[in-house]
């Protein structure tokens, strides 16, 4: 596939997608590091606690949100917006999508499985 170059630093997104080497390379990426993380978490006998234990920490934070948003960030996609985090710059952050859905549950379909029940966005002005 050919295409126009990207700049990386201006969109990581279409820098990775634009061609068959860097999407494959990315997918590669993550799944070896789901390896790593699967094979530590055999070294760890009280693992499957502290997940459970981070499960419930997060059901109980990510419930109802408040998010302040700066509308001169606001991006297309998802694409765009995992290309602008910055781990190295931040302490949090998080992906919100939704409505979510399963079938998980014993072949049951369920709407609102996952993610936060309620969400208040709050736009950031001018001195603020």
């Amino acid at each position: 596939m050919s295409a126009q170059p990207v700049d990386p630093a201006a969109n990581a997104s279409l820098f990775i997608l634009q061609d068959n080497i860097h999407q494959p390379m990315h997918d590669r990426f993550l799944w070896t590091i789901r390896q790593h993380r699967d094979h530590q978490a055999t070294a760890i006998p009280e693992w499957e606690e502290l997940r459970e234990l981070a499960s419930k920490i997060k059901e109980h934070t990510l419930t109802h949100l408040v998010v302040l948003l700066d509308p001169e960030q606001v991006v297309a996609d998802t694409h765009d917006a995992y290309a602008r985090v910055r781990l190295d710059q931040t302490a949090y952050g998080c992906f919100m999508m939704g409505p979510s859905a399963t079938g998980d549950i014993e072949a049951t379909l369920v709407h609102g499985a996952q993610g936060s029940r309620s969400l208040n966005l709050f736009f950031l002005g001018e001195g603020l």
